[in-house]
């Protein structure tokens, strides 16, 4: 099971969506907010980029 590195954060915020940022020891799928993605990797590092939609403001 990949553990993470760092993270999660937050990268972005708008008003009805955010990006979240996280480093994995290895390839995985990563999940915030019930939506996932897989990780990728450069250079042996493994990130995910994680964009959630439609929340609400406040």
């Amino acid at each position: 099971m990949a553990e993470l590195i760092l993270g999660p954060l937050l990268r972005y915020v708008g008003e009805k969506c955010a990006v979240f940022w996280v480093e994995t020891d290895s390839p995985c799928e990563i999940t915030v907010l019930s939506t996932s993605a897989r990780t990728f990797c450069v250079e042996g590092h493994h990130f995910g980029l994680l964009r959630v939609e439609d929340l609400e403001c406040g």
